[in-house]
């Protein structure tokens, strides 16, 4: 990752962001200690349309130290990138070689199977979806998969639903241990309760949360009262452009300052202007408001 100083005098594009002149105001730029956690990015719209080694290589002058590849599952637009659970082994082993001689790390395959369905046989067919990417995470070296609850489906009796995505968590999360991956669900807007009540349901220790950065987060402007519901179980968090989304992210970030979070914060939207000038701000505005 590069150090505030060196990016700060080096790159002249980034100086003019609106990010970076509020950021540098009144602050003296001296190397920080460091948040304990780090910076990605999340593909999907962002690198819809680059291949790897052309996402790896503007992430890596971009001072970004991880990446979540989104897949083409469901997305006729497709992820050019091609991590798929699809490609042989021989593919797999490429990725697996050109991440461990990068400077950003692999870290979750952005997988869109849900298990909020009504149907057995649904389900059944979800939770073997994403056990197929727990083996690809594996053998690319990922350190997880990311899956998602996406609305309640139609079954009346919200507890039913909560419960069966727990179950469906425990025989992924249970699947994926022996292999060395995690499992994140990103939740939405199913409500905070149930997202706790899924996670206690699963039980294991590598079934977490990715936390998605949504206005139902907050309670009067602050997202204290989520964070302290859920936080115990956030491995992941997805992050937005500010000025685009407003989000109370200073205190969030201090939240897991506080709770000496470790994970990553995964930039997650479209670039605005010039792909590599857009994520060299992003990375100053990041660096700025996670220092404390």
């Amino acid at each position: 990752m590069i150090g505030r100083r060196d990016f700060l005098s080096g790159s002249a594009a980034a100086l003019t962001a609106p990010w970076l002149a509020a950021a540098s105001a009144g602050r003296a730029w001296a190397a920080p200690a460091g948040p304990g956690f780090h910076l990605g990015c999340v593909t999907h719209t962002l690198f819809a349309e680059y291949d790897l080694e052309s996402i790896i290589k503007i992430l890596e002058g971009a001072g970004f130290e991880g990446v979540e590849l989104r897949t083409t599952t469901a997305s006729p637009a497709g992820q050019k990138h091609g991590v798929e659970p699809s490609i042989n082994q021989a593919e797999r082993a490429r990725v697996r070689k050109r991440f461990e001689s990068a400077k950003v790390k692999l870290l979750t395959l952005g997988s869109v199977c849900e298990f909020q369905s009504a149907d057995a046989a649904e389900r059944k067919r979800q939770v073997a979806t994403g056990k197929t990417y727990v083996d690809l995470a594996h053998d690319v070296g990922a350190t997880g998969v990311k899956v998602r609850p996406y609305g309640w489906g139609t079954e009346p009796d919200h507890q039913v639903t909560t419960r069966h995505i727990g179950e469906c968590l425990h025989e992924l999360g249970a699947y994926a241990a022996p292999k060395g991956v995690n499992i994140y669900l990103e939740f939405h807007d199913e409500g905070h309760q149930e997202d706790k009540q899924m996670m206690e349901i699963a039980g294991l220790k590598n079934v977490g949360l990715t936390w998605n950065s949504a206005d139902a987060d907050m309670v009067n402007g602050s997202v204290k009262e989520c964070w302290d519901m859920l936080g115990p179980w956030v491995r992941m968090a997805h992050i937005h452009d500010p000025k685009a989304r407003p989000y109370p992210y200073r205190e969030l970030f201090s939240l897991m300052h506080a709770a000496k979070f470790t994970g990553y914060t995964l930039y997650e939207g479209p670039a605005q202007g010039k792909i590599e000038e857009f994520l060299k701000s992003y990375q100053a505005w990041w660096v700025e408001t996670t220092t404390f």
